[in-house]
C-alpha cells in the first residue's frame, strides 16, 4: 500500500507490507453511526484506502429519506467500499415475515451486503 501521510518520512508503517484493495486478509468496517453525506465525504477522501466496509448500524439506515440514503451509498460505493445496513432491520423483517422484502429494498437502494445477526433476541417474538 502506498502511504502519502505526512509523517511518514519520520514515524515507520505500523503495518508494513498490508495489501491494498481488494484485500482478503487485514479488511476493515467502519461503524457509521449516522453521519451526513457530507462527514462521509470528508472521511472517505482521508481514509477510503484503508476501509474496506461500511455499516450503517443502530437502525440509521431508516432514517434517512431514500433520496438521501441512496446518495450515500453511492458516494460510498464509488470509493471502493462495500457497504450494508446493521442486522437489526433483517432481524425485524425476519420475524416480521419480511426478510424477502428487506433484501429486495436493500439491493434497490444500493447496499452491497448484509449483516446477519441475533442482537435483539426473543424479546421481538
Amino acid at each position: 500500500m502506498t502511504r502519502r501521510g505526512a509523517f511518514d518520512d519520520v514515524v515507520l508503517d505500523p503495518l508494513p507490507g498490508r495489501s491494498g484493495k481488494p484485500r482478503v486478509r487485514g479488511e476493515t468496517m467502519v461503524i457509521d453511526k449516522g453521519l451526513g453525506l457530507s462527514e462521509m465525504g470528508d472521511l472517505l477522501a482521508i481514509a477510503s484506502q484503508y476501509i474496506d466496509y461500511i455499516k450503517l448500524a443502530f437502525g440509521t439506515a431508516g432514517l434517512y429519506a431514500p433520496a438521501l440514503l441512496e446518495a450515500k451509498l453511492a458516494l460510498i460505493r464509488s470509493h471502493g467500499v462495500s457497504v450494508y445496513p446493521g442486522g437489526t432491520y433483517l432481524e425485524a423483517a425476519y420475524r416480521q415475515g419480511r426478510a424477502k422484502a428487506f433484501m429486495e429494498r436493500a439491493r434497490a437502494l444500493g447496499f452491497t451486503h448484509i449483516e446477519v445477526s441475533e442482537s435483539i433476541g426473543p424479546k421481538w417474538q
